[in-house]
């Protein structure tokens, strides 16, 4: 009972926040319109659920940006663990950006959405945890790197929020 209270006011949230009219309670949480679990399936072709690709994948935009300036930021505040995590566990500094942008963008086209968050006022999250190779001494490693992306409008490509290396 509690998981279809829950699943009822998250599937508010996101239709009055982010997809009015376009119910995502089985994609979120996995409950189906009869109020059992159900395996999670996206309502349409724009709105993925958990365990599908994210649409648009192709044209995901941020990411040299996002891993720049936050995640492989030693200086940024909260950026700087990121990028500390990212330099020991897999050899990944900002003077290898391109190969990490590049593994981002390759990784995001076929690997499945994990989790699905409503995040108002800003749009809906999803997160891709993907797995990435280190380089030079650390080339031997494959850690997956949690990825959230945003759609800040239905019909948009995903945005890179952030990167996050979790062993």
């Amino acid at each position: 009972m509690a998981a279809q209270i829950l699943a009822r006011a998250v599937g508010t949230t996101l239709q009055k926040n982010f997809w009015p009219g376009v119910s995502r309670l089985r994609g979120v949480v996995g409950i189906g319109s009869s109020g059992q679990c159900s395996r999670p399936t996206a309502m349409s072709s724009e709105t993925p659920a958990v365990g599908e690709l994210l649409p648009r994948a192709a044209e995901a935009f941020g990411v040299r940006r996002k891993l720049a300036t936050y995640s492989l930021d030693l200086g940024h505040q909260y950026g700087g663990p990121k990028a500390l995590g990212f330099k020991l566990i897999l050899g990944i500094t900002i003077d290898s950006i391109d190969y990490l942008q590049a593994q981002i963008l390759a990784r995001v086209l076929d690997t499945p959405v994990s989790q699905v968050r409503d995040n108002p006022p800003y749009g809906v999250n999803y997160v891709v945890n993907m797995p990435i190779r280190g380089i030079g001494a650390k080339a031997d490693r494959v850690i997956n790197v949690r990825t959230v992306w945003e759609y800040d409008q239905p019909g948009a490509p995903p945005r890179l929020v952030t990167a996050i290396p979790k062993p």
